[in-house]
């Protein structure tokens, strides 16, 4: 049976209605499917017609958008044309005489008088009468709003045992209609849980978490519109922007969403000309912008006041613009903003950079001091240099560093840009500057920025930071000024392992912490994962974006804190961005493996087990990944074998060799090896690398079987946040400890947060050994408040400020403080980023 994402409710009323009409000697029915543009009437008309084909139904589809001519009223054109096309399957030779008789008064002389309206009328009543000979007969008349007179149009065909559904969108169609129809069917947005397997029959592969909670944030109140979700998904397929990694369709690195350029909304800004232009462009690009400043607008363009206020209402009727608290208007769908501001280019520019020298004219009283920063930052260039913009944007970026770090960042950037700043003052801002771009995970801009400053020790340092994030070659006049950190990146990029703390020593030249050479530190090191260990130097907190370095980070940070969907979702994304030679992408890819394995997909892990490769520095590593998949798969000895050949094979020193032997203990624990188990544990104690003291004290509870040993090592990973180490503890504990249920508790709700079928098997077999009936679900930690974590969880649904006051009975205000909180507490840049994170996991507050 055809059927179409969310539509099942409508799909049974039109049901109702045809067996209502099929067969009646006496009675039609007529049904009015009633939507905006591209809410999905034509998705659901043709879905019905599937199904009611499938049944043996006679259908004629009628659509009325392209093939109506402006004079033909009755859309008598298309009804030819469509006829003509299905007209062997109606097999009724007479047919075409009546159709010939419409087809000759389907002219433009015809509408000018009632008389020979009156005969088109006449035939076309024959005409459906033949094509519903054998008593029914469904007609789909799609966009009937293209038609002057759709009641005139659609009368001929309702015959007793006819079906008639008339799409319409929200014109005078159905207005017209709906005082003579039996029904009307109002088509609302999508459910939530239709949007992903909407779009994945539209790719082709399931589209990453993260990406499509970008997307739909990014989209705003048209997140759950069908039509917009596939003409912008199908406008990336088109670009070559999406890419199927490992089973998961992702956006391209540096994709900014943005709905397609013949979207309807922005052909209905179209008769608004320039004015809803400005009006667009500012309440997309501008942090505070409201009905007040119409008059300004109105002076700067030199327009007639009285113009802009029509175009308000309009774009707001439309759902373009939103206009909340003391008449502030919003764009609430950045992903339209964003299209917006590229079609227009440096239009915007220019009009930001009038609007300055409007206000600068004015009394300083009369001028919000917010709003004139604003337009100086993003008037760039064009804006005439007066001495006191530098005070203005560097207060106003103090002001906003830790509510809205990217706004601050383009505050000083644009003052360091184009105002004459010099001397300390300029040193100073730059120092600034590099601290909010580290943070906001803009590398590139970093980058760009310290390109043609002076270089000291401090400024170097940052900018091997930057180079090392974005993994490119440090330049050669920085590592002529700072050859200890250009030595450090070149080893980096030649695969040299990580060994401690002391690989940093040139970050001396930062504002730095002290470090010292604890587990988290060790752990950072197994993994190659060097931005743990810069951030843990210099105090940037978790870095945004995409680059390289903070890719990896994510999937070490999410597989330890057992977040294993946003773990995945950085690892596709790093497999897009990052180069080819990226010296920690095998670990990487052996994590992604370990997380499908322990989720129970083998298939996948074995591809990215495959993907690793074979390098003799991961071998360890390499063996922990395989002989977990061979357990998980049922063959313990085999696994026992395989990891024990790895650890053999591995050169004293490498990477990985505490993590193998802590999982053959437990592999040969849980089958009554004991033999084993005490190899196992000789040659962890006998090992360099022993893993940190979390590991030692497990292998030694599990092979003892001392509830108390393992009870301290399972302290350790809760104090470490790793719940991949914490589960195995748990379930250790709960096997030995005198008191089970808790320990096994904690372990049932660790496993099903992980998604790991084996480990939930471990448990349940645990639970019923030990007598231990299975808790009620539990909530993971996120570090935020209750009231946060659901704001993002708005956001994620494109829901607006006004609309998530509403959901919260609070005001529109506290919304925009809490959402202020949020930005500084995750280093998240925009609603898109705050969204996207929620999915991929990075909503933890970043450090100081």
């Amino acid at each position: 049976m055809t059927g179409i994402f969310g539509r099942d409710r409508e799909l049974d009323t039109l049901d109702q209605a045809l067996d209502s009409a099929l067969g009646s000697a006496e009675r039609h029915v007529l049904v009015v499917v009633r939507g905006g543009d591209g809410i999905g009437k034509s998705a659901l008309l043709g879905a019905a017609e599937g199904r009611w084909r499938d049944r043996g139904v006679p259908v004629l589809p009628v659509g009325y958008a392209d093939e109506v001519p402006e004079w033909d009223q009755f859309g008598v054109s298309a009804l030819v044309a469509t006829v003509t096309r299905h007209f062997e399957e109606f097999g009724d030779p007479a047919l075409a005489d009546s159709l010939d008789a419409v087809r000759r008064l389907c002219v433009p002389e015809t509408y000018e008088s009632s008389q020979p309206r009156s005969s088109l009328l006449f035939e076309l009543a024959r005409l459906f009468t033949r094509l519903a000979r054998d008593g029914s007969l469904v007609v789909l008349a799609d966009d009937v709003d293209a038609l002057a007179s759709p009641a005139f149009a659609l009368a001929p065909a309702c015959r007793p045992g006819c079906l008639v559904v008339a799409a319409a969108g929200d014109g005078s169609a159905h207005l017209e209609l709906e005082p003579v129809a039996d029904g009307v069917i109002d088509l609302d947005v999508l459910p939530d849980d239709c949007v992903g397997p909407l779009l994945t029959k539209l790719v082709g592969a399931p589209l990453d978490e993260g990406d499509l909670a970008a997307i739909r944030c990014a989209l705003g109140p048209l997140g759950r519109h069908p039509g917009t979700l596939v003409s912008t998904v199908e406008h990336f397929r088109r670009e070559g922007q999406l890419a199927v990694v490992h089973g998961r369709a992702c956006l391209a690195a540096d994709v900014t969403i943005m709905v397609p350029p013949d979207h309807s909304l922005i052909a209905h800004i179209g008769p608004f000309g320039s004015n809803g232009r400005h009006l667009m462009a500012l309440a997309a690009t501008c942090a505070r912008f409201t009905v007040d400043d119409l008059p300004t607008l109105a002076a700067t363009t030199r327009r007639d006041l009285a113009g802009y206020g029509p175009a308000v209402d309009h774009l707001v009727g439309l759902g373009a613009l939103e206009c909340g608290q003391h008449g502030r208007l919003t764009c609430p769908s950045p992903a339209l903003a964003d299209r917006l501001i590229a079609d227009a280019g440096p239009r915007i520019t220019l009009l930001h950079s009038a609007i300055v020298r409007h206000l600068v004219t004015l009394d300083e009283s009369a001028v919000d001091q917010t709003t004139l920063a604003d337009h100086v930052a993003l008037g760039g260039i064009l804006v005439e240099p007066r001495p006191y913009y530098a005070d203005l944007l560097e207060t106003h970026a103090d002001r906003l560093r830790e509510s809205d770090p990217t706004r601050a960042a383009r505050y000083l950037r644009s003052a360091l840009h184009h105002l004459d700043i010099r001397g300390p003052r300029r040193r100073r801002m730059l120092r600034d500057l590099a601290r909010l771009l580290v943070r906001i995970g803009r590398a590139d801009l970093l980058a760009e920025t310290l390109a043609a400053e002076p270089l000291d020790d401090e400024f170097a340092a940052t900018a091997t930071v930057a180079a090392l994030y974005m993994s490119r070659p440090v330049p050669d006049d920085i590592a002529a000024a700072m050859p200890e950190a250009a030595a450090f990146a070149q080893r980096w990029y030649s695969g040299a392992l990580l060994t401690g703390p002391a690989d940093l020593s040139w970050c001396n030249a930062l504002p730095t912490r002290p470090v010292a050479p604890d587990a988290e530190t060790a752990q950072a090191i197994e993994l190659m994962d060097l931005a743990s260990l810069l951030q843990a130097r210099i105090g940037v907190g978790a870095v945004a974006g995409d680059a390289p370095l903070a890719l990896h980070n994510r999937v070490v940070r999410h597989y330890h804190d057992g977040n294993w969907k946003a773990a995945l979702s950085a690892m596709r994304r790093l497999e897009l961005c990052a180069p080819r030679d990226l010296a920690s992408l095998p670990i990487a890819r052996l994590l992604a493996a370990e997380i499908c394995a322990a989720r129970g997909d083998l298939r996948r892990a074995g591809d990215w087990f495959a993907a690793a490769g074979t390098d003799r520095r991961f071998v360890a590593l390499a063996g922990w990944v395989e002989a977990g998949m061979r357990w998980r798969e049922g063959d313990p000895d085999a696994a026992f074998e395989l990891g024990w050949q790895a650890y053999r094979s591995a050169e004293p020193g490498l990477p990985g060799v505490a993590r193998l032997l802590a999982r053959l203990a437990v592999i040969t624990a849980a089958g009554g090896r004991r033999d084993r188990a005490a190899q196992v544990l000789a040659a962890l104690e006998k090992s360099r690398d022993q893993g940190g003291r979390q590991t030692l004290l497990l292998v030694r509870g599990v092979v003892d079987r001392d509830a108390a040993t393992v009870r301290a090592a399972a302290d350790v990973a809760r104090s470490q946040g790793h719940q991949t180490e914490l589960l195995t503890a748990c379930l250790a504990a709960g096997e030995l400890a005198d008191e089970a249920g808790p320990w096994l508790r904690e372990a049932h709700d660790i496993a099903r947060q992980l998604g790991s079928p084996f480990a939930q098997t471990r448990v349940r077999a645990l639970m019923q050994d030990r007598g231990v009936v299975a808790p009620k679900a539990s909530t993971r930690r996120t570090g935020l408040s209750q009231t946060e974590v659901r704001i993002t969880e708005l956001i994620r649904d494109g829901r607006t400020n006004r609309q998530i006051a509403v959901a919260l009975r609070v005001s529109e205000k506290n919304v925009e403080y809490h959402l202020s909180r949020l930005f500084a507490k995750t280093g998240s840049r925009t609603r898109v980023d705050l969204a996207a994170a929620a999915v991929r996991g990075t909503l933890d507050p970043i450090s100081a």
